[in-house]
């Protein structure tokens, strides 16, 4: 196990936690045990009020996103910004292209402003202006932010304090990236899905947001802005190797933070 660790170490990661049937097997610190920018895990917790959202009746996977917004995009539903098949044809709102933007530009009107390339539910792009839409909608039928929303029904419960989120020009909760989590956060959430929900997060959520929705260029598939992996493991996905990595059929967990250029080998 140490010479693992040690490994994982030498590529980048920062610190690792792993348990399996429910015991802590190990955890590593070789840095600060502080709130880190988990990038697209951010993307699942996403996924998770959106679960909560549609399990109290706020809204469907059915939902369109033209009547919830002014938009001319036109057919795109709930379902496809989760799953990542609004027809884009490249990725959006990404880091390098946010740094770009000035203090007042328009997040939201960007998001809805970019062309479709193909018919939603068609094509399988990766990029940050599903996510943040998915969120937005959210907030849209709850009237509270995704940190807020969340707070009684997943941070609480799993004593986690509310955490810091990237915001947009207007303030609302950027719901694709900058999530702000220590490790142990992560790894209560781990757990929490693997025990499909644990009574917390709705079950028959848990259980359709991490199975194959559509087929990824690695053969696993995406679900609900959660990856599927080898194994029938399921995951949330951020830059430099931030992971909560799910193994149901050996109830383990993994969760890692990384600062790992090259994050696919750890």
């Amino acid at each position: 196990m140490e010479t693992l660790l040690q490994k994982a170490h030498d590529l980048g990661n920062l610190a690792i936690a792993i348990e399996e049937e429910g015991e802590l097997i190990t955890q590593k610190f070789w840095d600060d045990d502080v709130p880190r920018d988990v990038y697209s895990v951010s993307k699942s917790l996403t996924s998770i009020a959106v679960g909560f959202a549609i399990e109290e009746g706020h809204l469907s996977l059915e939902d369109k996103l033209e009547d919830f917004f002014k938009t001319d995009l036109q057919g795109i539903r709930l379902k496809h910004l989760l799953t990542m098949t609004i027809g884009s044809t490249d990725a959006r709102m990404m880091v390098e292209q946010r740094k770009t933007w000035s203090e007042d530009f328009d997040w939201l009107e960007a998001a809805l402003s970019y062309p479709q390339g193909f018919k939603p539910g068609t094509h399988f792009c990766y990029s940050n202006d599903a996510p943040y839409l998915a969120g937005l909608m959210v907030q849209e039928r709850t009237q509270q932010d995704l940190v807020e929303y969340l707070t009684p029904r997943l941070w609480k419960p799993l004593d986690i304090k509310p955490p810091e989120w990237l915001r947009d020009d207007k303030g609302r909760v950027f719901g694709s990236s900058g999530l702000q989590l220590r490790l142990g956060d992560m790894l209560k959430i781990g757990h929490t899905l693997l025990k499909d929900g644990d009574g917390i997060i709705p079950k028959k959520w848990v259980q359709e947001a991490t199975k194959q929705h559509v087929i990824t260029d690695d053969g696993r598939g995406y679900g609900y802005l959660f990856w599927r992996g080898a194994h029938d493991s399921f995951r949330a996905d951020g830059k430099l190797g931030q992971f909560i990595i799910q193994y149901p059929h050996k109830q383990a967990v993994v969760v890692t933070q990384s600062n790992a250029e090259d994050a696919d080998q750890l």
